[in-house]
């Protein structure tokens, strides 16, 4: 994807939609045929997914930091600190 085309689509919105409709799909799997279907465990298989979203978040932002450089931005690539452990 060409650095043009990122950038219109952070202008237009189009890429904060195309992660939206990706994180729909993705907790569809809760939802499965072959998923248990009571409250506690698909309450846990959303969390899960939640979990995921967050370490995958917070790896994001470290590389972007890293790329950049930046120590201004106040988030950090420390995001488990051993309360929050993947899975």
């Amino acid at each position: 994807m060409a650095q043009d085309n990122v950038e219109q689509q952070v202008l237009d919105g189009s890429l904060w939609d195309e992660f939206c409709d990706s994180l729909k799909e993705a907790g569809k799997v809760v939802q499965s045929a072959g998923a248990p279907d009571n409250v506690f465990d698909r309450a846990e298989g959303y969390r899960y997914l939640t979990r995921l979203l967050r370490g995958g978040a917070g790896e994001c932002i470290g590389i972007f930091q890293s790329c950049l450089s930046c120590t201004a931005l106040p988030l950090s690539r420390n995001y488990q600190d051993g309360s929050r452990q993947p899975g």
